[in-house]
């Protein structure tokens, strides 16, 4: 379930430790992830000036056999602006590093977002080299002038398999 709470880094100290509680089972399964989301920083200020920062966890599955390789992507938040452009970087991470090269297709699907307007379609295909587990897409987001509240577009990857996996 959803769990929140409140990291204090002491005076004088640049890190913390958050604690998370996982429950074993039995089933063999893929590797699944979770979302830690720093917000709200008082005393502090995020990298780049950002409001908020986040990572991906991973839980490696240990039952059974096979392989267990989970495909997870960052969810981004972005300010579009008034003019010029900026990007989105999504880091798309491997559960663990594969044994030997990965290759993904890629392509954004519109949301409340526009592609043409708020960003820049793109397609193609992003390679895990063998032993690597992270790597990035990233997308052209377009400023305009016009008042618009949040606006969400999806990045949607196919592995080898063919199933499709969106964020």
């Amino acid at each position: 379930g959803l769990g929140t709470g409140t990291l204090t880094i002491a005076a004088g100290k640049t890190t913390g430790l958050i604690s998370l509680r996982t429950y074993g089972d039995r089933v063999d399964e893929v590797d699944e992830s979770f979302l830690l989301k720093l917000f709200n920083a008082k005393g502090a200020v995020f990298a780049g000036g950002e409001k908020s920062m986040q990572t991906i966890g991973v839980l490696q599955d240990n039952d059974g056999g096979g392989s267990n390789l989970g495909l997870f992507v960052s969810d981004v938040e972005i300010s579009e602006g008034n003019s010029g452009k900026k990007f989105a970087v999504f880091e798309v991470h491997l559960s663990q590093p594969h044994t030997s090269d990965l290759t993904l297709a890629y392509k954004t699907v519109n949301g409340s977002a526009k592609a043409g307007s708020d960003y820049l379609a793109e397609s193609g295909s992003v390679k895990f080299l063998a032993g690597q587990t992270v790597t990035t897409v990233q997308v052209e987001i377009l400023g305009d002038q016009m008042l618009e509240g949040n606006e969400t577009f999806s990045l949607v990857l196919t592995p080898q398999g063919g199933h499709q996996e969106r964020h």
